[in-house]
């Protein structure tokens, strides 16, 4: 049987950092007095070379490489399960996924979401702008034949007048705050806002799920037994938490590992191809899970924002026209008025 050699960890360092070369969003999570510590890829690199330094000590003290990985609790368990997977299943790309997978998801969903709410900001520059424009065209107008008749204009025409002697003020504090709003968003480590996060972890619940199978399936395809499999997932996956009861993606894997592959007639290695057949088909059922549960906030709420949006621009814009108006019909509809 071939031991992992520091070498290997090497290569699995050189195929990361590539990844995160190319712009994808590789995480792992550090634990730290009973939490999860996150590094994102610029620190990458610098994590790396202390997981390396770390492993040479342990291998030069005298304890062999796959002890290590697959007993220290230092290291990021998705960082020892990837790795012990890497090495298992002759460096195949799933390994990476799994550091890759949930990050790359929530950048998708994060950008997929604001291009979504792009509508409702254009929506309400488009109804700032016309508040622009009726307060400096019919406003003024509205002032003169108040100016004619000698009398004082009422409260709405007060409040557009007040608007249009600060509409420059307003104009520079919306470009601001919509400047301050971009920034803010580039520099957020959390993908998706925090109204969303728990609906965030619930699709990234199936996500996990379906890496986990992908992952099982791929070491089975290794001729990997099944419990081995299970033991090396089993670090970093928390859906396959027997206490998690509430996990649609829990219950799922919980029904896989219970399917039997019919021995019958069949191979050792043939019953756990079967096997791992049986894992990637949970895995498409819980990333199609995925997908519906992100689509539906992809669609809500870009809709929900739009009819918020449009309903109080229409409103504002309206009620600035006809308020005024209305005062000042009721104003020359008072007898003397002339």
């Amino acid at each position: 049987m071939n031991r992992m050699t520091l070498d290997d960890v090497s290569q699995f360092h050189t195929a990361l950092l590539n990844v995160a070369g190319a712009g994808i969003p590789v995480e792992l999570e550090f634990p730290s007095n009973g939490t999860a510590v996150k590094v994102q890829a610029i620190d990458l690199r610098t994590s790396l070379d202390q997981i390396f330094a770390g492993l040479s000590d342990e291998v030069h003290s005298g304890r062999t490489l796959d002890l290590v990985v697959s007993e220290d609790k230092r290291l990021p368990a998705s960082y020892r399960s990837a790795l012990e997977t890497w090495f298992a299943c002759d460096q195949a790309p799933v390994a990476l996924e799994m550091l890759t997978s949930t990050a790359t998801s929530q950048q998708q969903a994060r950008k997929q979401m604001e291009m979504a709410l792009v509508q409702p900001l254009i929506l309400l520059i488009l109804g700032w702008l016309a508040l622009i424009y009726v307060s400096s065209s019919t406003i003024p107008k509205i002032e003169s034949i108040y100016l004619q008749l000698n009398k004082e204009p009422g409260w709405g025409l007060l409040m557009m007048t007040w608007i249009h002697s600060t509409i420059g003020f307003w104009s520079v504090l919306g470009v601001i705050l919509i400047a301050a709003w971009t920034v803010y968003r580039r520099n957020r480590t959390s993908p998706i806002p925090p109204m969303l996060k728990g609906k965030r972890d619930h699709c990234n619940d199936y996500l996990q799920g379906a890496m986990a199978c992908d992952q099982i399936a791929e070491l089975l395809r290794y001729n990997k037994s099944f419990p081995e499999s299970i033991r090396i997932v089993d670090s970093s996956h928390s859906v396959l938490d027997a206490t998690n009861t509430g996990s649609k993606s829990n219950s799922l894997l919980q029904w896989a590992f219970s399917l039997q592959a019919s021995e019958a007639g069949l191979s050792a290695e043939q019953a756990l191809q079967s096997k791992s057949r049986q894992m990637r088909m949970v895995s498409n059922t819980l990333r199609y899970l995925n997908r519906i549960r992100m689509q539906r906030w992809r669609s809500w709420l870009p809709a929900i924002a739009m009819g918020i949006v449009g309903g109080v621009v229409v409103l504002i814009v309206g009620l600035s026209v006809f308020i005024p108006f209305v005062q000042l019909l009721r104003d020359l509809s008072i007898p003397g008025a002339n």
